[in-house]
């Protein structure tokens, strides 16, 4: 939370969070579930669904995505199809990487 009270945040949609203990709550959940979906709350019209991409030694380095319009899925479409696929190309980076 350290993080959260340095940050001034500014709602971009209406969608947007700037809740600090909403957002601690979301943060908690993403690193719960293993990944991020983020429906409408950057850009009106547009979701996006992230995981995450570690090193050998466990340390975050980077995140996979997959962005589109919200006319293209639904959020239980992008839960469903993507996550798995995204999940299993996160893994396949993260078995490249330990070679």
């Amino acid at each position: 939370m350290d993080f959260l009270n340095s940050c001034i945040f500014e709602k971009i949609t209406v969608h947007t969070l700037t809740e600090k203990n909403k957002l601690q709550n979301i943060l908690e959940k993403t690193k719960k579930d293993g990944y991020a979906l983020v429906d409408q709350e950057a850009e009106i019209g547009y979701r996006s669904l992230a995981v995450p991409l570690y090193r050998k030694d466990g340390c975050h380095i980077a995140a996979l995505n997959v962005g589109l319009r919200v006319e293209q899925a639904n959020t239980e479409t992008m839960k469903n199809i993507f996550l798995p696929r995204l999940i299993s190309e996160a893994e396949n980076i993260r078995n490249q990487l330990l070679k």
